[in-house]
C-alpha cells in the first residue's frame, strides 16, 4: 500500500489534482458554477464542492470515469465552443447512463493537469491485479471509518464501520476483533492494525472448507491437489495439469510457494474471485465465433429511437444518446428524420416535444463512434419521414461524411443469393431503409408497396394509431422517394411483410421487415417454426410497442425464441429487458454480433419455441446451482444503522417451457457475508437459447423487496465448479467487490427420465373404497376432442397443464369451448412453477375451463384476477359462463368473438379525475409517491390491452389527472377491468401501490370511486379512485 501512495503522490498531475483546482462545471450555454475539485488520499476519490455549499459536498471514484475526451467533444462544450477555447475544455464520461461531466479549467496547464492524471488513475485501476483490489478496499474502508482523520480508528469508528459494511455482530464479537488487531493495547487502530482486522473480519469458512476438502496438510494445496481440484470440480478435464501451474503464477502471493508449485489458502482465494473463477467463462468473453456466416443467423445488439436520453414524448434528443449506444455494442441505430425548416434534416420523435437534433451530426458522431469497440458492421435504420428535396441531403451528408465506411454497392457487384457476413463487412455502415425497386432493377420513383414503420403500426397493430390517426402528409398520397437516397441502400432493404407463404416463395434477401412487439408476438405465437425458418434467410426488426411512451422495453427472449435478429430497446432504460440484452451480448468480445444455434440457421428448420422437443438433436439440460455465500453487499438504504436482509434468485429465460425462477430465503442483517448454503434446480430444454439471471434482493417482509444487484449470462457460458457472480448495479455498471459464491453441475437430461418418470411407468393401484366415492368427478385421460364429443360421459372430466391447456386453447379454441358446455376440467399450473407462481387464468376462461386452479398463497396479477372474477354473485364460488360459452353446438372462438351469432362490442370510457390518501410505497422519511393510473383489460386476445395516465410528481394525497382513457372491448361478457395505481420511477420499475379488479358487465357508470386493494386484497382505506365511466354499444 505504501508503494502505491508512492505513486499517486510522485506523479505531477496527480499531484497537482490533490492541491486541488477551481473549475467551472457546465451544464448548458446557460449554466456555468465554478466548483472546487480535488483528489482525495486514496488516490481515487474527487471530491467537489461549491464555495457556497458549506458543509455540502459530492464525490464521485475514478473507477466509474470511462474515459476524458479533450475540447469541445460533447454536446454542451460544442454549446459554449465560443466562450471557452478547446485547450480549457475536457469532459469526464462515466461508465453505464450516468451524464457527463464538462469542465472548464482556467488555463490549458490546469486543464492538461487534470486531463491526464485521470487518464493515469483510470489506467492505474484497471491494470491493478487481485491484491492491489484487495489492498485498495482496506484503504476504502479505513478512510471511512476514520471519521476524525488521524490515522487511527478507535472502537467507537469500528461499530459504525460495521453498519457501513452491512454487518450485524454484537457488541462482545466487534471489542474481541478489534482487541485481537490491537496489538499495542492502545484502545485504537493503525493502518497495519486496520488490515489485520480486515483480514479477519473478511476470511471466509466456506473457501476454507473446499480448501481443505482437497489440501492434504490443510496449510497449502501442492501443484498435484490443485489439479484434482480442478479436475473434479472445476470440470477442466485434461487441462487441468498446464491450468494450476499457471494459476499458482498468476494468484499465488508467497514467494516460497510459488518456488515450491503451491498454492496458499489466500492465493487460493484471490484464484476464486479473480476472472478465471467467475461463472462467466472467460474464453467466450473473447471474440471466438464463426464470423463468416450470412448476416441473418446472428443476433444483432438493437436500439431503439437511438437519439432519446429519456421519454418518447418530452426527452432530450442527444448525440451522446448514440456514443453510449455504441459503446455498450449497439450494431443497429435508428435515426427519424424529417424536414427541417432550413433546408438541413432534423432528428426527433416527430409530433413530439422531444427536442431536435441535426441528421449530419449524427452521421458525423457514427464516423467517430461506429468501431471504437466493434469492428463489425453498423446497421442504420433509417425512418424517413423527409421530401425528395431534403431526402437528396440526407443522401449527400452520408456519401460525404462516411465516405468509404459507406456500403453503397454489393460487395462483389453481384445480385446476392444469401446476405454478405459480419467478417465481410467489418468497418462498414449500412442503410435500412426504402429502396426504389430491387437490386436487380430501377424504376421510378412513385412507390406503392414499400412502407416505413409508421405505415406498418397502422397496418394490423392494435397498439398502435391507426391510418387515420397519421398526419395528414403521411395519409392518401403516395410517398416520394429521393434516388441518392435509394441508391444508398443494398442490403436493408424495408418492405411491407405479406406472410410467410411470400416471404418463402418471392421475397429476396436483402428484404427486410419490422414488426412491433405486439405484431411479433402474434406472428410468434401462430406460427412460431414459419418465423424462425424466415428468419434463417432474411433480417426481421421488431421495436417497442407506440404506447411505451415512458421509453420501457419489453422482453427480447420472445424475440430472439423465434429468430428475430434485430430486436430494438431503448437502451436509456435500465432494468430487466436490457439486462437480457446485455447478458445475450456479453460473449463473443462484446461485438454486438451472436451467432444464433444451428437449429435456428437453417432454412428448413422443424424447431418451434412451444415444442423444442420436435427438434432432432434436442438436448435438454439439469442445472443445479448450490447458492453457498455472498460478500459486501452494497446498502440499499443508507439510512444509518439500515442493513440488508439478503436472498438470491436464479431466473431462467428462454423458450416457454424454460421460463422459471426459484430463490434462497433470506438471511437477517447480513449484507457482509450471508451465507446460505441452498441449492436451485433447473431443467432447461432449450440450452442453447437460454439466459439465466442471478438477482439479489433485500427482502422485505411488508412491501416489494429492494433490488441489490444482478448478473445474466447466456446458458452456453456457465462455467462449472465453484464460482463467483461478480455483481452489477441496475444500470449495468461493476459494484465491486459485491459478489456471490455458487457451485454449478451441468448434465444432460435423458429424455426417458424427464418424460417417463418412475411414477408413470408402473402401474396404479387403486382402493375400491376410495373409487367407490367417485361420482360426478371420475379422472380421465384425455383423447381428444372427437373422442369427447362421441364417447365421453358427462361424468368424466381431464385435468391439463398450463401449457397443455394453452396448446389446445390456440389449435382448437371452439371445440374447446364446445367440450367445457359438456363436461369439466381442470386447468393447473406448470410443474416448473416451483416458487409457487401463477399462470393468467384469463386464458383458461376464454374457452370456458371451469376449474382454473391456482396457487391461492401467492399474491399477484392472476389472484387479482381470480379476486375480480368471483367477487360478483354473491363470493359464492360459482359464476355462471355467458350463454355462448353453455352451447354444446357454440361457434364461439376466443381468436374470433366476431363470428358469433349476437356479437356486441363495447366501447368504454374512463375519465381518470383524481386519487385519495394513496398510501406511500417507501417508508422514507421525506418521500413522497408519483402516482399514475393504469386501466388493464383482461379477455380474449383481441381484449387484452392496457392504457395509463400521465404521472403526477410528489402528491399521494389528492393527485388530478382528468385524463381519458378509451376502450373497444369485443367480448364484454368474458372481461375483466383491473385498475392499478404505481408510484412512477423513471430509472427502475414501478411500484405497486394499489388495484382493483371486477368484471366488465358489473361495472356501474356515471361517476364511481374505485376503493383500492393491497397486493394481498386486503383493503387499504380510504385509498381510492374518483372516475367517470361510460360505456356505449359498438355498430
Amino acid at each position: 500500500m505504501e508503494a502505491e501512495g508512492s505513486y499517486v503522490q510522485d506523479d505531477p498531475h496527480v499531484k497537482l489534482m490533490m492541491a486541488g483546482s477551481t473549475l467551472r462545471k457546465v451544464k448548458s450555454r446557460s449554466w456555468k458554477k465554478q466548483r472546487h475539485f480535488r483528489l482525495l488520499e486514496d488516490g481515487l476519490t474527487i471530491w467537489y464542492k461549491s464555495r457556497w455549499a458549506g458543509k455540502g459536498h459530492s464525490t464521485f471514484s475514478v473507477m466509474d470515469v470511462e474515459a476524458v475526451r479533450e475540447g469541445h467533444q460533447s454536446e454542451v462544450m460544442l454549446s459554449i465552443a465560443e466562450e471557452f477555447p478547446a485547450e480549457l475544455c475536457f469532459t469526464l464520461v462515466f461508465h453505464g447512463r450516468q451524464g457527463n461531466l464538462d469542465l472548464v479549467a482556467d488555463s490549458p496547464e490546469e486543464a492538461q493537469a487534470w486531463i491526464q492524471g485521470v487518464r493515469k488513475l483510470i489506467h492505474k485501476a484497471q491494470t491493478m491485479d487481485e491484491q492491489e483490489r484487495q489492498d485498495q478496499w482496506v484503504r476504502d474502508w479505513f478512510q471511512k471509518a476514520d471519521k476524525n482523520k488521524d490515522g487511527k480508528m478507535n472502537f467507537k469508528e469500528v461499530k459504525k464501520l460495521l453498519k457501513m459494511m452491512n454487518v450485524e455482530m454484537n457488541e462482545d464479537n466487534a471489542l474481541h476483533l478489534f482487541t485481537m488487531a490491537d496489538k499495542c493495547e492502545s484502545g485504537s487502530l493503525e493502518i497495519e492494525q486496520f488490515v489485520h482486522f480486515y483480514q479477519m473480519l473478511t476470511q471466509r469458512d466456506e473457501v476454507w472448507k473446499v480448501f481443505q476438502d482437497y489440501s492434504g496438510d490443510g496449510e497449502r494445496l501442492t501443484l498435484e491437489e490443485l489439479e484434482t481440484f480442478l479436475r473434479l470440480e472445476q470440470g477442466e478435464g485434461d487441462q487441468s495439469s498446464q491450468h494450476a501451474q499457471q494459476l499458482i503464477q498468476r494468484y499465488e502471493p508467497s514467494e516460497s510457494a510459488v518456488k515450491e508449485s503451491s498454492m496458499s489458502l489466500e492465493g487460493f482465494q484471490m484464484y476464486l474471485c479473480s476472472q478465471e473463477g467467475s461463472i462467466f467463462n472467460p474464453a467466450l468473453l473473447e471474440l471466438h465465433q464463426d464470423m463468416n456466416q450470412p448476416l441473418s443467423h446472428y443476433f444483432i445488439s438493437s436500439s431503439h429511437n437511438t437519439y432519446l436520453l429519456e421519454d418518447q414524448l418530452r426527452g432530450l434528443s442527444s448525440l451522446e444518446a448514440y456514443i453510449q449506444a455504441l459503446k455498450r455494442g449497439c450494431r443497429c441505430v435508428e435515426v427519424d428524420c424529417w424536414d427541417g425548416s432550413d433546408g438541413e434534416p432534423i432528428v426527433y420523435h416527430g409530433h413530439t416535444l422531444t427536442s431536435k437534433i441535426l441528421f449530419r451530426d449524427i452521421i458525423s458522431t457514427l464516423k467517430e463512434y461506429a468501431f471504437k469497440v466493434s469492428d463489425f458492421p453498423v446497421i442504420v435504420s433509417l425512418e424517413n419521414h423527409c421530401g425528395v428535396e431534403q431526402q437528396t441531403v440526407m443522401a449527400r451528408h452520408l456519401r460525404h461524411i462516411l465516405g468509404e465506411m459507406l456500403l453503397t454497392a454489393p460487395l462483389d457487384g453481384q445480385i446476392p443469393l444469401m446476405l454478405p457476413s459480419p467478417q465481410e463487412l467489418r468497418g462498414k455502415i449500412l442503410l435500412k431503409a426504402k429502396k426504389l425497386g430491387g437490386l436487380e432493377t430501377h424504376l421510378d420513383e412513385t412507390l406503392t408497396d414499400e412502407v416505413s414503420d409508421e405505415d406498418e403500426m397502422a397496418n394490423g397493430d392494435a397498439e398502435s394509431p391507426s391510418a387515420e390517426d397519421l398526419p395528414a402528409e403521411t395519409t392518401n398520397k403516395k410517398s416520394k422517394l429521393s434516388r441518392e437516397l435509394s441508391d444508398l441502400v443494398v442490403y436493408c432493404k424495408s418492405v411491407h411483410f405479406h406472410g410467410f407463404e411470400h416471404a418463402r416463395s418471392q421475397a429476396k434477401c436483402y428484404e427486410m421487415s419490422s414488426f412491433s412487439e405486439s405484431k411479433a408476438k402474434k406472428l410468434a405465437k401462430d406460427a412460431g417454426s414459419e418465423f424462425v425458418r424466415c428468419n434463417a434467410r432474411q433480417l426481421c426488426r421488431t421495436y417497442p410497442s407506440g404506447l411505451r411512451t415512458d421509453s420501457s422495453n419489453y422482453n427480447p427472449q420472445d424475440m430472439w425464441n423465434v429468430g428475430c435478429q434485430i430486436v430494438a430497446l431503448n437502451f436509456q432504460t435500465a432494468g430487466l429487458e436490457m439486462d437480457l440484452n446485455d447478458g445475450r451480448f456479453r460473449q463473443n468480445g462484446c461485438c454486438g454480433y451472436v451467432l444464433k444455434p444451428d437449429f435456428m440457421r437453417d432454412a428448413d428448420s422443424r424447431f418451434s419455441p412451444d415444442r423444442p422437443e420436435d427438434r432432432p438433436g434436442y438436448k435438454p439440460a439439469r442445472l443445479s446451482i448450490q447458492v453457498i455465500s455472498a460478500q459486501q453487499l452494497p446498502k440499499v438504504n443508507q439510512k444509518e444503522g439500515s442493513i440488508v436482509d439478503p436472498l438470491v434468485r436464479v431466473e431462467i429465460y428462454g423458450v416457454p417451457q424454460d421460463q422459471t425462477r426459484e430463490e434462497t430465503s433470506h438471511i437477517n442483517n447480513n449484507g457482509f457475508n450471508p451465507v446460505w448454503n441452498e441449492t436451485l434446480n433447473f431443467v432447461v430444454h432449450s440450452p442453447e437459447l437460454a439466459l439465466v439471471r442471478f438477482v439479489v434482493e433485500d427482502h422485505d417482509k411488508t412491501s416489494r423487496n429492494d433490488f441489490i444487484g444482478q448478473f445474466t449470462l447466456p446458458f452456453t457460458c456457465i462455467q462449472p465448479g465453484y464460482r463467483h457472480i461478480h455483481l452489477l448495479s441496475k444500470d449495468g455498471t461493476a459494484i465491486p467487490p459485491s459478489s456471490v459464491f455458487v457451485n454449478v453441475s451441468v448434465s444432460e437430461l435423458t429424455c426417458l427420465s424427464f418424460k417417463y418418470p418412475m411414477c408413470v411407468l408402473q402401474k396404479s393401484k387403486l382402493s375400491r373404497e376410495l373409487s367407490d366415492l367417485v361420482v360426478y368427478c371420475k379422472s380421465v385421460h384425455f383423447h381428444g376432442f372427437e373422442h369427447a364429443r362421441s364417447q365421453a360421459k358427462c361424468y368424466e372430466m381431464s385435468s391439463f397443464s398450463e401449457s397443455k391447456a394453452k396448446k389446445l386453447a390456440k389449435d382448437a379454441g371452439s371445440e374447446f369451448v364446445r367440450c367445457n358446455a359438456r363436461q369439466l376440467c381442470r386447468t393447473y399450473p406448470s410443474g416448473l412453477r416451483t416458487d409457487s407462481s401463477n399462470y393468467n387464468p384469463q386464458d383458461m376462461w376464454n374457452v370456458g375451463c371451469q376449474i382454473v386452479a391456482l396457487n391461492f398463497q401467492t399474491a399477484g396479477l392472476e389472484m387479482d384476477l381470480n379476486d375480480g372474477r368471483f367477487r360478483q354473485n354473491g363470493c359464492c364460488g360459482y359464476v355462471l359462463k355467458p350463454d355462448f360459452m353453455r352451447d354444446a353446438d357454440s361457434r364461439f372462438s376466443p381468436d374470433r368473438p366476431e363470428d358469433r351469432p349476437g356479437y356486441k362490442p363495447a366501447r368504454l370510457s374512463i375519465q381518470v379525475i383524481s386519487a385519495q390518501q394513496l398510501p406511500k410505497v417507501n417508508q422514507k422519511e421525506g418521500s413522497i409517491v408519483d402516482p399514475l393510473v393504469r386501466v388493464e383489460i383482461y379477455g380474449v386476445p383481441q381484449d387484452q390491452t392496457r392504457e395509463e395516465t400521465s404521472h403526477i410528481n410528489n402528491n399521494g394525497f389528492n393527485p388530478v389527472w382528468n385524463e381519458t382513457l378509451n376502450f373497444v372491448v369485443h367480448s364484454p361478457e368474458l372481461a375483466l377491468v383491473r385498475f392499478v395505481v404505481e408510484d412512477h420511477d423513471k430509472t427502475s420499475r414501478n411500484d405497486f401501490i394499489g388495484q382493483f379488479t371486477l368484471p366488465f358487465t358489473c361495472i356501474q357508470l356515471g361517476y364511481r370511486h374505485i376503493h383500492l386493494l393491497s397486493k394481498d386484497g386486503t383493503a387499504i382505506p380510504p385509498s381510492s379512485v374518483f372516475v367517470n365511466v361510460s360505456v356505449s354499444e359498438l355498430t
